[in-house]
């Protein structure tokens, strides 16, 4: 019971806290803060109020301002898996940035950090799912000619979702987010990520005036997305595509304006050597 009251103190928690996350800085080799916790011993509910992980160079990699879950045991004291609730992130912030002349960004970085921890486990954690509100994704890359995109105003629902290693999966239920004025209203897809290949399974996404399902996989080898037009190989596979062209318009003005087209195709190749096999096509004017 005294145990329980002092655990309770919010002074004591953080100090635990920043033993945690020391420890786990320390195993390795990467930089997490946390500015304040607030846990209960009874039932492992725990939150966390403005999470930074932090880059070599001390720019952001990800940013939350509020992270709730429930910790289903304690064997990440000992080195063991991380098993949690539903883990829900506020005001998210994901920055992949790459260096000038590098073929790695530091995200990949930090994850190749915890996929190498020296000792008897390699991390691994999984969740009973991810709910994400007002986030925000910034991609930056000085080595390629469209150097920044930035997505905006993105919430993310996910059933069930496990990092284990180098390899992450999970199921979107719900994704939407805009980029350049472009609000994607949903996507959904089964996700797999591995240092060679991700894969959007049973994919459907929709804007104002678009609409597509299918199947999409990328294939590239380590650095390969520094030259991501002639180094990743995509395979998209769909049968029911409509494309508002004002949409597409909207990022390089190339077709006329009141126009949608209906279509189903396979896509492979790199985006400078892409193959085409279109299975129908049918364009309207709706001007």
């Amino acid at each position: 019971m005294v145990l329980t009251a002092v655990g309770s103190i919010g002074s004591v928690q953080t100090t635990l806290a920043g033993w945690l996350v020391n420890s786990i800085n320390e195993n390795y080799g990467v930089s997490i803060n946390i500015d304040r916790v607030k846990t209960s011993f009874l039932n492992f509910n725990i939150s966390l109020t403005d999470v930074l992980i932090e880059d070599p160079v001390q720019d952001t990699i990800i940013y939350a301002s509020k992270i709730k879950s429930k910790l289903y045991n304690l064997k990440i004291i000992a080195g063991g898996p991380l098993n949690l609730s539903k883990v829900q992130f506020e005001d998210f912030k994901l920055e992949i940035n790459t260096p000038k002349d590098s073929s790695y960004n530091y995200l990949d970085q930090f994850v190749q950090k915890l996929s190498e921890k020296q000792g008897k486990s390699n991390f691994y954690m999984s969740s009973d799912g991810i709910e994400l509100s007002n986030g925000q994704l910034k991609i930056h890359n000085p080595n390629v000619q469209n150097s920044l995109v930035f997505f905006d105003s993105i919430q993310i629902k996910t059933d069930r979702f496990i990092v284990d290693q180098k390899e992450l999966k999970t199921s979107i239920e719900h994704l939407s987010f805009y980029l350049n004025d472009i609000q994607l209203k949903k996507a959904s897809f089964d996700f797999f990520y591995s240092p060679k290949q991700m894969r959007f399974d049973q994919l459907k996404l929709q804007t104002e005036g678009s609409f597509l399902s299918g199947v999409l996989a990328m294939d590239y080898e380590p650095g390969a997305f520094r030259d991501f037009y002639n180094s990743v190989t995509l395979h998209l596979k769909s049968e029911d595509v409509l494309l508002d062209i004002d949409e597409i318009n909207h990022f390089k003005k190339v077709f006329g304006t009141g126009l949608t087209a209906e279509l189903a195709l396979n896509i492979d190749g790199t985006l400078n050597d892409l193959n085409a096999d279109v299975q129908y096509f049918n364009l309207s004017n709706t001007g």
